[in-house]
């Protein structure tokens, strides 16, 4: 792919992401994120259970929703995976990568952004969602013919909401954009370089 061709496919990414990165965060401890990997799948077997046997959750677009996240959290999650074998490049010196190493690295360094920005456009989206579910439990809960069972799988299916959201919030918590849209212009010069360099 031309350099040329690389800046314009992440040219508006890059302005998404240094005017949404509000503050630095810091990662999450590796025992808090396994727990909460183990909280996802326990949430992923009861929504499996709940849709094999329950009219509400069939007929809720909160199921897509959470087959969404869970698709875009794996997604993410394999990303940030796939970083730490790229992540000796930045630690040394770039000039010193040879073109392909470099195109290597810019092609996974966007491909982490734009699984970032899906996975926070995702997280907006089921905050929303768990407004949803909140009021229609509240509303249910205020009936006078008031169904326990209902009321049960509601706030089943707000519990599940949360955990979504505390998932991607953890994965998006671990990357810093606005320090990821300074780094990637570094390496579009240095592969401009290295270019110059082969002729």
């Amino acid at each position: 792919m031309e350099i040329a061709d690389m800046k314009k496919k992440i040219a508006q990414q890059l302005k998404l992401l240094i005017a949404s990165d509000k503050a630095d965060v810091s990662d999450k401890s590796e025992e808090k994120d396994r727990k909460r990997a183990n909280e996802m799948k326990r949430m992923a077997d009861m929504h499996n259970k709940q849709s094999e046997g329950c009219p509400y959750f069939k007929s809720n677009v909160l199921k897509r929703k959470f087959e969404e996240c869970v698709a875009k959290a794996k997604r993410l999650e394999e990303t940030l995976g796939r970083q730490k074998a790229v992540q000796s490049m930045r630690k040394g010196n770039m000039s010193k990568q040879d073109g392909e190493q470099l195109i290597t690295w810019l092609d996974h360094e966007i491909e982490v952004m734009i699984s970032t920005i899906d996975a926070k456009v995702l997280l907006d989206h089921l905050m929303e969602d768990r407004g949803m579910a909140t009021v229609r439990l509240n509303e249910t809960k205020a009936l006078l013919m008031l169904n326990p069972d209902e009321v049960i799988e509601l706030e089943e299916d707000l519990e599940m909401r949360n955990a979504q959201i505390i998932h991607l919030q953890q994965k998006t918590m671990k990357f810093n954009m606005t320090s990821k849209a300074k780094t990637i212009p570094d390496g579009f010069g240095t592969l401009q370089d290295a270019k110059m360099g082969w002729h």
